[in-house]
């Protein structure tokens, strides 16, 4: 017993160190206009990092998520137009997703009728609501789908998801495409 009371302070102490992290990264991609590209590199390499660890450390993953969804959209208290940490972010945002995507189609692929675990479901379902969401400045001269371009850009792993055998998946992956489709001009039925 007090072994787990143990492993229960551990785990805590880990949340809590997490939060601070991801934080602290925020603060500095946020106050970092005018600073040495090396360091938002590395503060975005963090970032992008950590949102890929959802299988094993889910609520940190969500929240270096958030900060990139955050940063990718100007939400973030960043000051001007489309900056740097923004564009970087949106790179870093459409990485990770595309990773996390073609992970769970492709685990989906291997498990056959084994459902993958419930925390793997939340994460894609979470990440698929917040593309859906999600609108990104426009002002760095890309043409190609306007505030939805993340779409775009991501349409070929968003195209896979319709493999998943889950009907919330699949009504996500349809709003988006049909999103995609939209910005690409296509005429929908």
């Amino acid at each position: 017993d007090s072994q787990r009371s143990l492993h229960a302070k551990v785990y805590r102490l880990v949340q809590e160190y997490d939060e601070a992290l991801v934080g602290t990264v925020r603060v500095c991609l946020q106050r970092s206009e005018g600073v040495e590209e090396v360091f938002r590199q590395r503060m975005l390499r963090i970032l992008t990092e950590g949102a890929t660890q959802g299988q094993s450390r889910s609520q940190f993953a969500r929240a270096c998520q958030a900060v990139l969804f955050s940063l990718a959209s100007g939400s973030s208290g960043l000051d001007g137009s489309l900056n740097s940490v923004e564009v970087e972010a949106q790179a870093s945002l459409s990485s990770v997703c595309e990773s996390v995507l073609r992970s769970y189609v492709l685990d989906g692929r291997r498990s056959g009728n084994c459902p993958l675990p419930a925390s793997r479901r939340a994460e894609v379902l979470h990440l698929l609501n917040q593309l859906h969401a999600l609108r990104v400045g426009t002002s760095d001269g890309n043409p190609r789908g306007g505030s939805q371009r993340h779409i775009v850009d991501l349409y070929p792993t968003i195209c896979q998801c319709v493999e998943i055998d889950d009907a919330d998946v699949r009504s996500l992956t349809r709003a988006l495409l049909l999103e995609a489709g939209g910005v690409l001009g296509v005429r929908q039925p």
